[in-house]
């Protein structure tokens, strides 16, 4: 019997059942994937394990391990030992920290750590330098370590649902970060290492108690989706005409009354989605939009609508109920369904699904 086999039969024993060879571990799997002598992957979905053996470590082939939906609460030392681990999730466990030898996982690059009760990461977790994807949400994260600013291959970041306030000053070294979720946390103000990270396509910020947003957001060029529901944004940047990637805008439940005059710049918006704000008029920047395909004035208090309204040639969508509209704004309306808009009810269902969680 091999040590490889030896540490399946360990962990069998506390399973009380053996685990299936399959041809393909997903994170929802419980089997084991074998290559000649070598396992090369391992799926321990919901099996109620509460410990891993010290022995784990000797799975030194292993590049993909999911420990999801289980009850672990610490990870045996040895757990630094697998060098060859590319893919790791411990999702919905009970961690509460991570060990100082976590990060020797010199290999992995995908990380999903999220619904746990972590309160903190190592400084060590900066030594993971070839992690590209990292999901931490839905934890109890109160800072982050200066050493987190050494991922430099990260891409992809995920921190909803924790209760962060600000990132350390190492952030702005995360030049290949593209998704960035801080949304659910409780950031009074946008952290200046935010509009350094010039290869950010998506930056979900919503249920945070932001009232207002830097001049130095216009430097994300590359930014494709900017998401700032429900929070407390009484005015938009100057700049914000300079964001020349943005196609989608989530500015809904906030309190803004007017767009700064750069907002009729944006050459490729397609997504502008205002609802539950406090507008009175129809700003005359959202008219000059001509890519716009979807907009979103629900719930403001727009007590009617300007004739160029109708001119918005590529609109397929309009939410704009729970407004006090006249006979004039009506009558626009039915102008826009006539040219193919469709008025649609604004629903929760309308934000994207990872800000209603």
């Amino acid at each position: 019997m091999t040590s490889e086999e030896k540490v399946l039969e360990e962990i069998e024993d506390l399973l009380g059942k053996p685990i299936p060879v399959v041809n393909q571990v997903e994170w929802d799997s419980f089997g084991k994937k074998v290559e000649g002598t070598h396992i090369n992957e391992l799926g321990l979905f919901h099996c109620g394990l509460k410990e891993l053996p010290e022995s784990i470590g000797q799975l030194s082939s292993l590049q993909v391990l999911y420990l999801c939906e289980n009850q672990l609460q610490t990870l045996p030392e040895s757990f630094g030992n697998l060098n060859s681990l590319k893919t790791l999730s411990i999702a919905s466990n009970q961690l509460n920290n991570l060990p100082e030898y976590f990060g020797q996982l010199s290999s992995l690059q995908w990380l999903d750590l999220h619904y746990n009760m972590l309160t903190e990461l190592q400084e060590s977790f900066g030594d993971i330098h070839s992690l590209q994807t990292l999901y931490l949400h839905h934890n109890q994260l109160m800072m982050l370590p200066d050493s987190f600013g050494n991922l430099k291959a990260l891409q992809d970041l995920a921190l909803p649902h924790n209760q962060l306030s600000n990132l350390p000053n190492s952030f702005s070294n995360l030049k290949s970060l593209q998704f960035l979720y801080l949304d659910n946390n409780q950031f009074k103000d946008l952290p200046e290492s935010i509009p350094q990270l010039f290869s950010l396509q998506v930056l979900g910020l919503s249920a945070n108690q932001l009232t207002a947003l830097p001049e130095s957001l216009g430097n994300l060029k590359s930014l494709d989706s900017l998401l700032v529901v429900a929070n407390q944004l009484e005015n938009l940047p100057e700049s914000f005409g300079e964001l020349e990637s943005l196609q989608n805008a989530y500015l809904n439940s906030n309190k803004l009354v007017d767009l700064p005059s750069s907002f009729g710049h944006l050459p490729r918006l397609k997504w502008l989605i205002l609802d539950q704000n406090q507008f009175t008029t129809v700003p005359e920047q959202i008219l000059q939009l001509k890519t716009l395909e979807i907009l979103g004035l629900s719930g403001n208090q727009l007590s009617t609508l300007p004739p160029a309204f109708g001119n918005l040639s590529n609109l397929s969508l309009l939410f704009i109920e729970d407004n006090p509209l006249d006979t004039k704004g009506k009558a626009i309306l039915k102008k826009l369904e006539r040219h193919g808009t469709k008025l649609g009810k604004y629903k929760k269902q309308s934000i994207p699904f990872f800000l209603m969680n």
